[in-house]
């Protein structure tokens, strides 16, 4: 994949986490309205869904489980990996779990900034593209 396509994508990613988690944080977590609405006892999907995220950054566990993902995205090379563990890591930035997404997202980005490996170099090479325009 082209650079400036795989940055595209990137960028991409990264905005669409940033925006859901503020949307989930300014209208479901932080209104006072609203956890008053769940603290009664009401089962909708909204009070669910509202629980589920506050359950995700407790004890920071979304920036942990995006730490966790790109130590294995740099250990193995793993772009698909770091581009889960860069969505989660955006996702804890915003949502109270700073101190582990940090360092998750600059380590998924390492992934993308090295080279592809001689694997990937030889099947590339095997498989060349018609690229006059």
């Amino acid at each position: 994949m082209k650079t400036w396509r795989l940055a595209a994508l990137i960028v991409l990613g990264c905005a669409a986490a940033f925006a859901m988690a503020a949307a989930a944080r300014h209208w479901l977590i932080e209104p006072a309205a609203m956890g008053a609405r769940c603290l009664t006892g009401a089962d909708d999907g909204l009070c669910l869904a509202r629980d589920w995220i506050i359950a995700s950054f407790v004890q920071q566990r979304i920036g942990w489980c995006a730490l966790g993902l790109a130590i294995i995205a740099i250990a193995c090379a793993r772009r698909g990996v770091a581009a889960i563990a860069l969505f989660a890591a955006c996702l804890g930035l915003v949502l109270y779990s700073t101190d582990p997404s940090a360092p998750a997202a600059l380590l998924a980005l390492l992934v993308f900034a090295r080279e592809p490996g001689p694997a990937a170099a030889a099947s590339a090479s095997n498989n060349p593209q018609n690229t006059s325009a």
